[in-house]
């Protein structure tokens, strides 16, 4: 039983629903494209090409119909979000990358100096 109160609550809580269940498809494909369907260098090669083109064009596309000078004024957060975490998840995975390959070639140098050792 739904009171009047409550009604405007269902659709957002519907077109939120909606939006999470979109985002766990597109990871979840991701995911299984990742690891089941493509070799380690196409993954690679396919996040990049994401990331380079598809994600700025989706960006646009999503907000191109409405841009305007004062809708920019008005949602400016929105793009400047968008560049930060992008920035954000690249200089992550970058340190990642560097601290993952920085232990792979310290533990390579450690395991050299201990054969100079005997």
């Amino acid at each position: 039983m739904l009171t009047s109160s409550a009604e405007p609550l269902v659709p957002s809580l519907l077109a939120s629903l909606q939006g999470a269940v979109c985002v766990l498809l597109i990871i979840g494909s991701g995911y299984i494209s990742a690891h089941f369907l493509l070799t380690r260098s196409a993954a690679k090669q396919l996040s990049k090409v994401v990331t380079a083109i598809f994600l700025p064009c989706l960006m646009i596309e999503q907000m191109g119909p409405q841009l305007t000078v004062g809708e920019i004024k008005r949602v400016w957060v929105v793009p400047i979000w968008g560049l930060v975490s992008t920035v954000i998840a690249h200089l992550w995975g970058w340190g990642a990358q560097v601290s993952v390959f920085g232990v792979v070639v310290l533990n390579e140098l450690v395991g050299i100096m201990r054969l100079r050792e005997y």
